[in-house]
């Protein structure tokens, strides 16, 4: 075969967003190191189409040796054709906001978390290698869905699509103040665990 290929698979290549960062960043660090790596999507943003694959391209491209990195973060189309391909796969899980956050506010959001949570139990056999960002929500939500705890990784960003650079003070703020203030329940819901 020659060529090592390891093709990324998502939903949506977000401009600007944590997953979009993350998903051209590795495939940065895997071109630089010599992989063929493309990015293959359902839909992208406008101004990053040019750097993805339909996600029906899938198909002409698999191969038992590549290696899929599978970005989950809700159950999609692309993400139920790379299931169907004979490639080796790593589920990069990104996690699902539990349904009930949404219920009596928005429909749509509720039966996409559901659906792909729901979704998310068939990768358990599927994947040689899960990985999650955050440690205990990913492991609580991993283990209800047949996956072994898994490994949290390193995050790759990639800021160099944008039209400006970001600014790392305001991003530095940002992250001491998520990891000292979690994300509130809503009121009305009851306590899980």
């Amino acid at each position: 075969m020659g060529v090592i290929r390891v093709h990324q698979v998502l939903a949506t290549l977000g401009y600007g967003d944590a997953i979009g960062h993350e998903v051209l960043g590795i495939q940065r660090v895997l071109r630089a190191a010599g992989y063929d790596s493309e990015i293959f999507v359902e839909t992208a943003d406008s101004r990053l189409e040019s750097l993805t694959r339909d996600f029906r391209e899938l198909v002409d491209f698999s191969h038992p040796d590549n290696l899929l990195l599978h970005h989950f973060s809700l159950g999609s189309k692309a993400s139920r054709t790379a299931f169907a391909l004979p490639d080796r796969m790593a589920l990069i899980y990104h996690n699902i906001t539990p349904p009930e956050y949404f219920v009596g506010v928005h429909r749509t959001p509720a039966r996409q978390c559901f659906r792909g949570r729901r979704e998310l139990q068939a990768y358990a056999s599927r994947c040689d290698l899960a990985l999650g960002r955050l440690r205990s929500s990913t492991a609580r939500t991993s283990k209800r869905s047949g996956f072994h705890a898994p490994p949290c990784y390193r995050w790759y960003p990639d800021f160099s699509h944008l039209d400006r650079a970001p600014n790392w003070l305001v991003a530095q703020r940002f992250r001491r103040r998520l990891d000292q203030h979690p994300v509130r329940r809503p009121r009305h819901r009851q306590q899980e665990d």
